[in-house]
């Protein structure tokens, strides 16, 4: 409320109103934009053994989120031994070679303007005999700890395929459609952060349409995983392509049939 006061030796007069200020629809959008925190996939206990490597990934959702990673509450700097990397929605912090001074609780935090959202896990590493390392390295066959998800996509649009692997040594990985190797292209597209390996089909086509299948291989074994790919076609696009083909058919004959018509006058004359 804002008042006006005007005053004299003979006396004062006083006026007020109230000024209102209301949200215009583009910083309500803002607003609605923003959203807080919220960790999909926080991250799992792991073990490992003095001087091996480990990891842990972590899917967070939410608008510019700013994640922090810390040990025992100290936090992590990058550096050679710890990678902080990042994709998408996924989180990953790599421990190149993992020592016993390296145990302890990891978090990770996740903050933006709108809330918070936080994780911990423990890493054990083990202390071992060097002799012992070097005569017999420890081996662990792959395995998913999250399948890829079967979908469904629009003609044209672009289609994600996800899963979580882990093994020991790293595994090899490899993608197929419908018992087709895939290769890197333009069309496909594969990645790796931490143990999330991607593949991604640039543009679906009704000819992709089948069985997507993800297969890691190491020297201790091997696993695969597999979901179905449905493109949806555009029933409208398809009646539009039929129509334009008869259309041209139709004009193609139309020139031929004048013809035919002409050569009879002909002969009849």
């Amino acid at each position: 409320e804002y008042a006006c006061v005007a005053s004299n030796d003979v006396g004062m007069a006083t006026s007020s109103a109230q000024l209102l200020v209301e949200v215009t629809g583009a910083e309500e959008a803002m607003e609605e934009e923003v959203r807080a925190p919220h960790i999909l996939e926080p991250i799992q206990g792991t073990e490992t053994r003095e001087g091996e490597g480990a990891g842990f990934t972590c899917r967070i959702e939410g608008t510019e989120v700013d994640v922090t990673w810390y040990r025992n509450d100290s936090p992590i700097k990058p550096s050679k031994f710890f990678q902080l990397m990042s994709e998408g929605e996924y989180y990953v912090l790599n421990i190149s070679e993992a020592f016993p001074e390296d145990a302890g609780t990891y978090k990770v935090v996740a903050v933006n303007p709108a809330g918070e959202d936080q994780c911990q896990a423990d890493l054990q590493v083990e202390k071992v005999d060097p002799e012992a390392v070097a005569a017999k390295p420890v081996q662990v066959a792959p395995a998913f700890i999250k399948d890829l998800r079967s979908q469904s996509t629009p003609e044209g649009s672009a289609a994600r395929f996800e899963c979580r692997i882990q093994g020991r040594p790293e595994p090899t990985v490899s993608w197929y459609k419908n018992g087709t190797d895939l290769k890197e292209s333009t069309d496909f597209k594969m990645s790796r952060l931490g143990d999330v390996y991607s593949l991604v089909i640039v543009e679906c086509l009704p000819e992709d349409s089948g069985v997507i299948l993800c297969k890691a291989v190491n020297t201790a074994g091997q696993v695969q995983c597999q979901a179905q790919l449905t493109v949806e076609v555009d029933e409208t696009t398809i009646d539009q392509e039929v129509t334009q083909v008869m259309h041209q058919q139709a004009m193609a004959a139309a020139p031929l049939q004048k013809t035919s018509e002409t050569v009879d006058a002909a002969t009849v004359a």
